[in-house]
């Protein structure tokens, strides 16, 4: 969903709206492929596995049946 697409907002606001999110997501891309940032915080994705534990429950297919 288009933010502003359920108030009513102008066409030209929505598609400024997802030009932006477009740009941004482009310049991320490039940044990250430049070496310059990087997707997650290892150090951050470490205290949450110590938080909450291993999150492998969550990849794959449901396998309760």
């Amino acid at each position: 969903m288009v933010t502003g697409s359920a108030t009513r907002k102008p066409r030209s606001a929505r598609v400024a709206s997802v030009e932006s999110a477009v740009r941004f997501c482009i310049e991320a891309a490039k940044a990250y492929g430049a070496g310059a940032c990087r997707w997650y915080d290892a150090q951050e994705f470490d205290r949450l596995v110590e938080l909450y534990g291993p999150m492998r429950r969550l990849q794959g297919a449901d396998e309760r049946k």
